[in-house]
């Protein structure tokens, strides 16, 4: 890691420490996974009037060519293959799959390559959880 990097990383974690972790389940700062009860400092009644209680998550997940998409439950350890139903509308293919908010989500080859990404996140996130295989 270069000094820009950890310079980064020092200073998202100090904003962290003094405004406390974004609304979601992993912080946006730091990549922290975030319980929302310890979660607690001055700023969360701003932060709550600001962002609101319910966020909305849309967007669309690109699908790489010759990569498959993985999703990663950082609640259960478990990596999977994302699973997404295709649809034919005028010509173009639309893809859509839930959303789960504890879920990151990976782009590989193969499952040996997902399993390598997905141990390089959690290690970073979770220090203790390893990752073997894709669950089927």
């Amino acid at each position: 890691m270069n000094s820009g990097k950890k310079i980064s990383a020092l200073w998202n974690k100090l904003i962290c420490f003094i405004l406390g972790h974004t609304h979601t389940f992993i912080c946006e700062r730091c990549g922290k996974v975030v319980n929302e009860e310890d979660n607690d400092n001055c700023w969360k009644r701003f932060r709550f009037r600001l962002y609101g209680h319910n966020r909305d998550f849309k967007g669309s997940l690109g699908i790489k060519t010759g990569m498959t998409k993985y999703e990663l439950d950082l609640k259960t350890n478990e990596l999977r293959v994302l699973l997404f139903e295709t649809t034919e509308n005028q010509g173009t293919t639309e893809r859509k799959a839930e959303y789960k908010p504890t879920c990151i989500y990976i782009d590989a080859i193969n499952d040996a390559n997902a399993v390598r990404k997905a141990n390089n996140y959690l290690f970073g996130v979770k220090r203790a959880a390893r990752i073997t295989e894709v669950t089927k």
